[in-house]
């Protein structure tokens, strides 16, 4: 339902449509372009505005449930004493299938070796790829924020087969799966939201990895999951998180490294790189290179080895 009232009257004319209209009530300002050459919009102070709500509709539409549903509005907005009662526009609509329709937005993309997809497209691969197929569900990380993508370049180009991985803040299990497939032994996937294990432990299982991807909640430090198993050592770390969160971390993370292995930490914009870096170094991580999208970094460090 719209209905067109002067802007004065807005307010009034959606407050009462709320009791009506169990979705509530929506008010669309008139604007204009401000002055000075901003391009900046203003609401105008007088003119029009829309107030749209929705109604619910009859399970089986009939001919006429548009102009009952403007005839409820109508006597809605009777008693308030407007100069003029608007005339309400009705119109039947069919809700989209939202469980569908995000699909749109998960489109095969290739990362290097990896080719990302979603379980419901089969795009063919070409000679030496390797598919990760992602049902990102609420997780974070379908392949497609410039983050994640950070990371996939990092991972393929420094993953050594047979190598000892741990994925911290796993989201969707992307980097760890990728991992997996593209060679390491183990994979240890790190999150602390518990959605975001289910949906790692998932991917895992989607890729036929389970068996060397091991996902569980916590993190590094105290929060380590697996304290006294032997599994107290790594040859790459994949940290996808804020740039604050990655230099607070830095300390454990060298930690967590065996000497001459590897961390990609990513998930910052270029003004967070200087401050991440820094961390990196103080706590003996050797910046190797910096990669880059757009405004996105990711740091690829090293954990010196040991002399003599």
């Amino acid at each position: 339902m719209r209905v067109a009232v002067p802007e004065p009257d807005a307010e009034r004319v959606a407050e009462v449509l709320e009791a009506v209209a169990p979705a509530g009530a929506a008010i669309e300002h008139g604007f204009r372009a401000s002055g000075g050459g901003d391009w900046l919009a203003q609401a105008t102070a007088g003119g029009e505005a829309q107030v749209r709500v929705w109604l619910p509709a009859p399970a089986e539409p009939r001919p006429g449930v548009e102009d009952e549903a403007c005839a409820r509005v109508r006597a809605a907005l009777g008693p308030l004493g407007l100069a003029a009662v608007p005339e309400p526009e009705a119109t039947l609509v069919e809700p989209p299938d939202w469980s569908r329709e995000w699909r749109r937005f998960h489109r095969p993309l290739r990362v290097g070796r990896l080719l990302i997809s979603p379980p419901w497209e089969s795009p063919p691969s070409r000679p030496g790829e390797v598919r990760v197929v992602i049902d990102p569900g609420r997780a974070f990380g379908t392949g497609h924020h410039e983050s994640t993508r950070l990371c996939l370049r990092a991972l393929d180009s420094e993953l050594v087969p047979g190598s000892h991985v741990v994925d911290l803040g796993t989201g969707s299990g992307i980097l760890a799966v990728a991992a997996a497939l593209l060679g390491a032994a183990s994979v240890r996937a790190l999150d602390t939201d518990p959605e975001a294990v289910e949906a790692a432990e998932k991917s895992a299982r989607l890729n036929g990895v389970a068996g060397r991807v091991v996902a569980a909640g916590g993190s590094l430090g105290t929060a380590w999951p697996w304290r006294g198993s032997g599994h107290e050592a790594a040859d790459l770390l994949l940290v996808n998180l804020s740039g604050p969160l990655v230099a607070q971390l830095a300390p454990e993370l060298a930690r967590l490294l065996r000497p001459g292995g590897i961390v990609v930490t990513a998930g910052y914009l270029a003004g967070g790189a200087p401050a991440v870096r820094e961390a990196l170094c103080s706590a003996g991580l050797r910046t190797i290179r910096v990669e880059s999208e757009g405004e996105w970094r990711c740091h690829v460090a090293r954990r010196e080895a040991r002399s003599g």
